[in-house]
């Protein structure tokens, strides 16, 4: 058994999202943290009984569309808040209680494409943000990131 929960660390280390391939028998608490570590999607393939409140956390700090793939129930202002900050797309998946012309202005600022998952209703609040905000940073002041700023799943080290 622990050869197999070996093997399986290893796998998912390389390929978070690899879990699927993991009989379900296997898949313990333990080794679905590590895939959603390294890979968002993988929360997808994580049975509910492990989706819990942390869980749901590491996979929404891997990638903020993971959001997508959390129980309602668990979906908190604070946890789609983070999901959004990391990548405006995941406002699609923020349930209607927590729509606010703030958390939309996070997501707009990001990419304008994302203003598709803004409720009409909020649309004049934040295009109105958006003309008082700042311009954005040009693309030569930003900073790049290499390979060397990244751990084994790809993730920017802090």
């Amino acid at each position: 058994m622990e050869d197999i929960d070996l093997y399986a660390t290893v796998f998912l280390v390389s390929e978070g999202s690899a879990i699927h391939h993991v009989p379900k028998r296997f898949r313990t608490p333990e080794l679905c943290l590590e895939a959603v570590r390294c890979h968002d999607k993988a929360l997808r393939y994580v049975p509910e009984k492990y989706k819990t409140a942390q869980l749901c956390l590491e996979a929404v700090k891997t990638g903020g569309n993971a959001l997508r793939y959390v129980p309602e129930k668990l979906k908190t202002a604070e946890l789609c808040l983070k999901a959004v900050k990391e990548i405006g797309s995941a406002l699609q998946y923020v349930p209607q209680k927590y729509m606010t012309a703030e958390f939309c202005f996070e997501a707009i600022r990001q990419k304008e494409w994302n203003l598709q998952f803004v409720p009409k209703e909020l649309q004049g609040t934040v295009r109105s943000m958006m003309k008082a905000a700042p311009k954005k940073i040009p693309f030569d002041k930003k900073i790049m990131i290499t390979h060397s700023m990244t751990d084994q799943c790809g993730i920017i080290r802090a």
